[in-house]
C-alpha cells in the first residue's frame, strides 16, 4: 500500500509539472516503480492492446527522493517508435532496429523491457539500437538475455 501511495504522489507531480507527456492513440502507460536506498525510480513505458504492434519509444524515467519529490527525469526517445509486425507469414520480420539521440547513449532498460514483453508474441529474438553518440550498435538477444556491442 505504501508503494502505491508513493507512485500516486509521483504521478500527480508528473501530470501537473510535465504537461508535454503524451500517450499515443492505442497505447496506455505502464508504470513501474522501483525503490532504492535513497530514491524511487518510476518508469513510464508504453503498452498496447493493438495487434501486430510493439510500442517502443515515448518512454521516461522519473527519479524521486525519499520525500517522493521528483529530483530529475529523462525522456529516452524523442518520439513514439512503433514496430508494426506484418500480418502474413510472407512478410515475416526477424529483427528490428531504431536509433537513439545523443543524450540517450546506450540501449535502455525500457527498450529491453518492452521487447521482452512483446517479442515472444511475434517470434522475434533480437533487436538493435544504434547509438549516434558512440557510433555503436547494441544488439539485444532474447534467447541469451544478453547485449552484444558492435563498433562502427
Amino acid at each position: 500500500m505504501n508503494l502505491w501511495n508513493i507512485k500516486n504522489k509521483i504521478l500527480n507531480q508528473i501530470f501537473t509539472q510535465h504537461k508535454d507527456i503524451t500517450i499515443p492513440e492505442g497505447c496506455s502507460p505502464n508504470l513501474v516503480l522501483l525503490e532504492g536506498e535513497a530514491q524511487y525510480r518510476l518508469y513510464l513505458i508504453l503498452g498496447t492492446s493493438q495487434e501486430n504492434r510493439i510500442p517502443l519509444g515515448n518512454d521516461y524515467l522519473f527519479v524521486a527522493d525519499q520525500e517522493e519529490k521528483i529530483s530529475h527525469w529523462q525522456k529516452f526517445h524523442n518520439t513514439f517508435i512503433p514496430i508494426d509486425i506484418p500480418k502474413t507469414d510472407e512478410q515475416k520480420i526477424s529483427s528490428a532496429m531504431h536509433s537513439h539521440v545523443k543524450t540517450t547513449t546506450y540501449i535502455t532498460a525500457t527498450d529491453i523491457c518492452t521487447f521482452r514483453l512483446y517479442a515472444p508474441l511475434y517470434g522475434l529474438d533480437h533487436f538493435k539500437v544504434y547509438s549516434s553518440a558512440l557510433k555503436t550498435v547494441f544488439e539485444y538477444r532474447l534467447s541469451d538475455n544478453r547485449i552484444f556491442i558492435t563498433d562502427l
